[in-house]
């Protein structure tokens, strides 16, 4: 559901239908700007801006992450560089052409300056766990690892020696060390200083001392350029950059998607909303079907004629992200349809395939497969910005118990742009009060003529009759990124492999940090029967559970990833991708880089990412 809606909303938490074509249904473009303020050259780098603005506001790692900084300097350069090279493609120059280089330029040295130190704290770190080491070693005995099994005779014996009295002062004293803090780091080097001890072992002290504040000294540099206590000139120059660009396109996406103010003059070609309504219900093909086999959900959703920027036009199925739940096809059930069945008794469903997610606005596109889906019509877009106290009506598939029920509600506009300070639609929902149930989501809102205003999406708890849909404007806008290809580079590979690593590194990892596992990696363990069981406990290390069967897919990919991983040493925290290379494919193929990357021991390990669902993630690693 849609972050600005969790606030005392509850997503309704059902799937979507596609609806009948109805007589008289119109073709609808993308939203125009109605702002003389905002040129077609923004307008049509929309939704890499929005991209950009998205990525400044959230992160794929935890904030205690050690690659936090450098993934999110990254993944931002990405999605600043796709809207730079869009704003550039226009014939026309928009205004924001300046602010964005500025803002690449900014991130480009600042990422830079992460990578070095990233780098570095690597390289310190893995220096002081192996004086760390050498000066808790006594006779061949790692004194560290008695507290981490049960110890025997001869090894308790080697400990209680005399001549392992200085190494046990030594780790004695450092035992307690999380080489990730630059405090914990610093407060051990200077704790060792005062330790008295003979001359060989004081030889060890001071070494291990030295490599304790130079790593301290790394992770404090490291911590400053990621956002320390004091900041900096170039913080400074890039909190000023983001705040500049963020504030342009919240105004950009308010201007172009503006639509013209209400009209109560209309014309009365009422169209039936069971014509225009379908059930939507996730499925889950290949590897992926066991994992669904227990989901039985089904929602709403609805018909629209697109046409699109090349002169085709089609009919596509909009309902809400969370009506998916993940899924990346879904059977398409017709209001008419739902109580027909065929000699076998079986329903006589459509199958519709995912063409586009948006995670920010709660919106999912998809497209029907088949013959005669592209002689089918849909819902009409209404130009104008329903009013307060209209008449509107909604329609969905509530259902009675898992039975997909329809249902047709009435009533009136009771807060156009709830949500929203001014009259924004980039921010706002239409708030109205015909009541709507768990499985309405992703139905559509009409006006008294058929024409579609908005999206029910979700409804205030305990308060009667205060439901949410999202306007039409949005749902205009989603279905022109729908079409849209986004463009990825090294800088988005690169901050995907990063956050891997950083999973595969961290004691607990998040599930937004196992999302960047690819499907296709799931799917390659499945053929080969090695996604097993045996993973369990890496999974349970990730905080957070999984939403879906994609969820599930993915947590046994990094489970299985890990586990490897660990055979071969693990990952050394502040690990990073070197070597991010992009492959040569063809402009209609998805994007795919190669990256290398080292093990605690050594190894050196080549991971492939490829572009998948928006985001690069990744599909293989294999051992060099």
């Amino acid at each position: 559901m849609n972050a600005r809606a969790r606030l005392a909303v509850v997503a309704l938490g059902a799937t979507l239908a596609v609806g009948c074509s109805h007589a008289g249904a119109v073709s609808v473009q993308g939203a125009q700007p109605s702002n003389d303020a905002v040129d077609p050259a923004t307008c049509n780098a929309l939704g890499s801006l929005v991209d950009l603005r998205q990525s400044m506001m959230s992160s794929p790692t935890a904030y205690t992450s050690p690659l936090y900084g450098l993934v999110d300097s990254g993944e931002e350069l990405g999605y600043a560089r796709a809207a730079l090279q869009q704003l550039t493609a226009s014939r026309t120059r928009s205004p924001m052409t300046e602010s964005v280089t500025g803002l690449v330029t900014v991130l480009e040295s600042r990422t830079g300056q992460l990578r070095r130190a990233t780098e570095g704290a690597r390289e310190s770190y893995a220096a002081a766990e192996s004086t760390l080491k050498i000066a808790s070693t006594c006779r061949g005995l790692d004194l560290r690892e008695l507290s981490r099994h049960q110890a025997k005779a001869e090894e308790v014996a080697i400990a209680r020696s005399k001549a392992c009295d200085g190494p046990l002062r030594l780790w004695a004293a450092t035992k307690s060390t999380e080489l990730g803090s630059e405090v914990s780091t610093a407060g051990a080097a200077a704790q060792l200083v005062e330790l008295r001890l003979d001359k060989e072992n004081g030889i060890r002290r001071d070494q291990l001392a030295s490599a304790l504040d130079a790593h301290a000294k790394r992770l404090t540099q490291l911590k400053a350029l990621g956002g320390g206590d004091e900041i900096t000139a170039e913080q400074h120059a890039l909190a000023a950059a983001r705040t500049n660009v963020s504030e342009q396109i919240q105004n950009a996406f308010r201007s172009c998607l503006a639509e013209p103010a209400p009209s109560r003059a209309s014309t009365r070609v009422v169209v039936d909303p069971r014509s225009a309504t379908v059930m939507v219900k996730p499925t889950w093909s290949g590897a992926l079907k066991a994992l669904g086999a227990g989901e039985r959900r089904f929602g709403s959703g609805f018909l629209v004629r697109w046409a699109r920027r090349d002169g085709r036009s089609e009919t596509l199925i909009v309902t809400n992200r969370h009506v998916m739940e993940g899924a990346l096809e879904a059977e398409i059930l017709l209001s008419s349809e739902i109580d027909t069945r065929d000699k076998q008794g079986k329903q006589a469903a459509r199958t519709a395939r995912l063409v586009a997610a948006d995670e920010t606005d709660d919106i999912a596109v998809l497209r029907i497969e088949g013959k005669g889906a592209e002689d089918a019509q849909g819902l009409t877009f209404r130009p104008d910005a329903p009013r307060e106290q209209e008449v509107v009506v909604a329609a969905g598939f509530p259902g009675v118990g898992m039975t997909p029920s329809f249902q047709v509600t009435k009533g009136v506009v009771s807060n156009a742009h709830f949500g929203a300070d001014e009259r924004d639609v980039g921010i706002a929902y239409l708030q109205h009060t015909a009541p709507i149930d768990p499985g309405n989501s992703g139905g559509p809102l009409l006006d008294d003529t058929g024409r579609l205003v908005g999206m029910n999406t979700a409804k205030l708890n305990g308060r009667d009759n205060v439901s949410l849909a999202i306007p039409a404007a949005r749902i205009r806008f989603a279905l022109r990124r729908a079409e849209e290809r986004r463009s990825v580079d090294a800088s988005h590979a690169e901050a995907s492999c990063n956050v891997v690593l950083e999973a595969l590194a961290a004691e607990h990892p998040t599930m937004a940090s196992v999302e960047r596992f690819g499907l296709a990696l799931f799917e390659a363990l499945e053929k080969r029967n090695e996604a097993s069981s045996s993973t369990r406990k890496h999974r349970d290390r990730v905080v957070g559970a999984p939403e879906g069967p994609i969820d599930d897919a993915r947590l046994r990919a990094f489970a299985f990833v890990r586990e490897e991983i660990e055979v071969a040493g693990g990952v050394l925290p502040f690990e990073t991708c070197r070597s991010v290379t992009r492959s040569a494919t063809s402009a209609e193929a998805a994007a795919t880089f190669t990256a290398s990357f080292r093990t605690r021991t050594g190894g050196v390990y080549r991971a492939t990412l490829v572009e998948e669902h928006d985001l690069v993630r990744l599909v293989a690693i294999d051992r060099q």
